[in-house]
């Protein structure tokens, strides 16, 4: 029994230490999201350096300025502005051949082909088994999910750009239409971002559920407004509530204080001045995945609970959550 109980605790140890052994990361961009997994233990320079990039926010705004189809996409160096990036930090040590292969959809730190230790900020996905670079080229993680959108970005149109407006600069295989990473971020877990932005709805009462809107805050690129209408009936009415927070994108959960709005509301017998607000309690709004959510509420008058939630709709920039 003792043992049983050690062998338990230990599997118990293992797991735990095996989920601190990736960090993951949310990459937003004008054709859809790329979510990554970080390796910690095969490449722990890479990866410290890369989290050190995207919690800065230096990739915010940069563009994937070279594109070449079946082989690679690279960023880290050019805004949305045509304006280099210099890097904030200096060149980190390479680690290739770290039993991580060039495969399609890994990232990889980019460098001078000679000197395996002058990577600074830029990266490369690659969108083929690209093995020939494993011996110096240092991989440190992969897309796990959001790969329709790294296939949109490596099919763009591309070519030639001659110093200018880039200095000294020459670019082969620059995309007319660049693809712009707008906001990068780590995050524990499937993230609250505005791809949720939609109607959700409880299957198991189709009369209840949510309008969400996830925009951003306006302080800086990842500061984001969540705001929640929910509608239910209650003794055959119908009533609304609503509320808003304000957070930081990376967290998949995020708590918002609600409030009953009576009295007219809408339309030509709007009077801000007939209408009562009553406070409610909280909702937490909690996504799981592109397609589904937990509403877990809390009020004086109704209790405490917890419904699932399945999307509706979906923003105009998600045509589906495939791969999502």
């Amino acid at each position: 029994m003792i043992r049983r109980l050690l062998l338990a605790a230990l599997l118990a140890t293992v797991a735990v230490h095996a989920s601190a052994q990736t960090r993951t990361v949310w990459m937003e961009t004008t054709q859809g999201p790329i979510y990554l997994e970080l390796d910690e233990v095969a490449a722990p320079i890479a990866t410290a350096n890369f989290i050190d990039y995207v919690e800065e926010g230096f990739y915010d705004g940069l563009i994937f300025f070279r594109v070449i189809e079946d082989f690679i996409i690279q960023a880290g160096f050019v805004d949305a502005q045509l304006n280099v990036r210099q890097p904030t930090r200096p060149p980190i040590a390479g680690q290739p051949d770290n039993g991580l292969s060039a495969a399609p959809y890994t990232i990889a730190m980019a460098q001078i082909p000679s000197d395996i230790n002058s990577a600074t900020s830029q990266f490369f996905i690659n969108t083929a088994q690209n093995s020939s670079l494993d011996e110096d080229f240092t991989v440190f993680g992969e897309v796990i999910a959001g790969r329709s959108t790294v296939d949109r970005i490596q099919s763009a149109e591309t070519f030639f750009v001659d110093q200018f407006p880039f200095g000294s600069y020459d670019f082969q295989d620059f995309p007319a239409t660049p693809a712009e990473i707008v906001r990068a971020f780590e995050t524990d877990n499937y993230p609250l971002v505005p791809l949720h932005t939609g109607s959700w709805f409880d299957p198991q009462n189709p009369g209840r559920g949510l309008n969400v809107e996830i925009a951003n805050g306006g302080n800086s690129g990842n500061d984001a407004t969540l705001v929640i209408y929910l509608y239910d009936f209650i003794d055959g009415q119908q009533f609304w509530l609503a509320g808003n927070v304000n957070f930081d994108f990376g967290p998949s959960a995020v708590t918002v204080p609600m409030v009953i709005l009576e009295g007219p509301q809408f339309g030509d017998a709007f009077d801000p001045d007939d209408r009562v607000i009553e406070e409610w309690g909280t909702i937490t709004f909690e996504v799981t995945g592109c397609n589904t959510a937990v509403m877990t509420y809390d009020s004086p008058a109704f209790g405490s609970g917890e419904r699932p939630l399945t999307r509706l709709t979906r923003p105009n920039d998600l045509d589906s959550c495939d791969g999502l």
